[in-house]
């Protein structure tokens, strides 16, 4: 028996339990500041409140609400992972460069509790709770291991631990597992209250953020830069482009370097205690070992449960149900349990698997394409666009800008999409 769906249009969990969101205006007016970010998610208001910490003034332009795009709607997952391998990254670059990424990786959920700290974002429920991945075969179980065991050698890791078929069935509340790892080090956060609370804790310190300003057109002049939008003009020494998956035809180079691929989340009706024991009872988050990723995690008492793979701008009445399935294939118990919210939105891919940093030209930044797993390093980001504004130096190794190539035939990218994730499914459904 599968879940009902009890709404027939998507309503977001998070919105439903976040702080009321920040009274904030549209621009309707020419203005002037040190430094112009188009985009109001995590990676544009971490640059905006780093450099209001170093008494650089900037303006946020959002041409929906704070939060509208992936910083308000994904998981809430803060992982120190990239989604390149790092084992073959030392292959490919050598150990310095290995080591400098996998210290990025640490720093970018540090960075994460240093702002829930310092900005008292207590809302934002960060925690340390530690994150599961759980392997369906011997075959995943043995990359999971493997991994575990490659980072404690080569990177001296030791929050992250080989589970085997009975620790995480124990950790995880299902027998759908035969093993996996803990990373005691992954922490989590309600992903809207973080963001709203950051745009919050940027205005305080004098951080002018305009909502419903869509950025029309980007173009560096003599001295400075000039950006237009609905509702006036911005004029500035730099621009920092941070807008992920949603970048669009005012930011065209940057736009063809990224893959806007769908992702989806349900959650239950709140579940009855004694259920609730049994699903996730150390409080962990968890993944699986899949090429489509699936994650689940409990919120507000209900499991929450998403995944990449929606296809289409939003996700179909097909790919929630398919959702619910493999919920309910992993916790038979729920079954019977009403849906109650399902939303969706956009990632942004990479063709290297990996996000970067830097800049266009002489007075345009960016960072994006964060690959599914950006609330830490959208943030981390924010805080070194600052230094690099701020002409401090900056060692990025992999995600330097010179290593962000555009997709080939843009123009494919959907149909393409398509055709990858359903090759994906394919060999993760024969265990390969």
């Amino acid at each position: 028996m599968n879940p009902a769906m009890n709404a027939s249009a998507e309503r977001s969990l998070w919105a439903a339990t976040a702080d009321p969101a920040p009274v904030l205006p549209a621009l309707a007016r020419d203005i002037q500041a040190d430094v112009a970010i188009v985009g109001g998610g995590y990676t544009g208001l971490s640059t905006a409140y780093h450099l209001a910490l170093g008494g650089v003034s900037s303006v946020v332009i959002e041409g929906q609400s704070i939060g509208w795009g992936a910083s308000g709607r994904n998981g809430g997952f803060v992982s120190t992972r990239f989604r390149a391998s790092l084992p073959a990254i030392l292959v490919r670059h050598g150990r310095d460069v290995a080591r400098r990424m996998h210290a990025l990786g640490q720093e970018a959920v540090d960075c994460v509790e240093e702002m829930a700290a310092d900005l008292d974002l207590g809302s934002a429920a960060f925690g340390r709770y530690g994150n599961l991945t759980a392997a369906y075969d011997a075959r995943g179980l043995a990359r999971l291991h493997g991994n575990a065991a490659w980072l404690r050698k080569e990177m001296g890791e030791t929050t992250m631990r080989p589970l085997s078929r009975e620790e995480i069935t124990a950790a995880v509340g299902s027998q759908a597992f035969v093993g996996g790892t803990l990373n005691e080090a992954g922490a989590a956060v309600h992903p809207l209250n973080f963001v709203r609370g950051l745009a919050r804790g940027a205005a305080a310190r004098g951080v002018e953020i305009y909502e419903r300003t869509r950025a029309t057109a980007i173009r560096e002049v003599a001295g400075g830069v000039v950006v237009e939008t609905t509702g006036g003009t911005v004029r500035a020494g730099r621009v920092v482009i941070a807008t992920n998956a949603y970048t669009d035809a005012a930011a065209r180079g940057l736009r063809s370097r990224v893959i806007p691929f769908p992702s989806a989340v349900i959650a239950t009706a709140r579940l009855p205690p004694g259920l609730l024991r049994t699903i996730l009872p150390g409080g962990r988050l968890c993944s699986d070992s899949k090429r489509v990723l699936r994650w689940f995690r409990i919120m507000d008492d209900r499991l929450v449960f998403g995944g990449r793979g929606a296809f289409g701008q939003g996700a179909s009445q097909a790919a929630y149900r398919r959702l619910a399935r493999e919920m309910t294939a992993i916790f038979p118990a729920v079954a019977g349990h009403a849906v109650e919210f399902r939303w969706s939105g956009l990632v942004a891919m990479t063709l290297d698997a990996l996000p970067h940093i830097g800049r266009e030209g002489e007075r345009t930044f960016y960072a994006m394409g964060y690959n599914g797993t950006g609330v830490a390093m959208s943030n981390l980001l924010g805080r070194y666009l600052a230094k690099m504004i701020r002409e401090e130096p900056v060692d990025m190794a992999l995600l330097a800008g010179e290593h962000f190539r555009a997709v080939p035939m843009p123009m494919l990218r959907r149909p393409a999409i398509k055709v990858a994730a359903a090759w994906q499914q394919f060999l993760d459904g024969i265990g390969r």
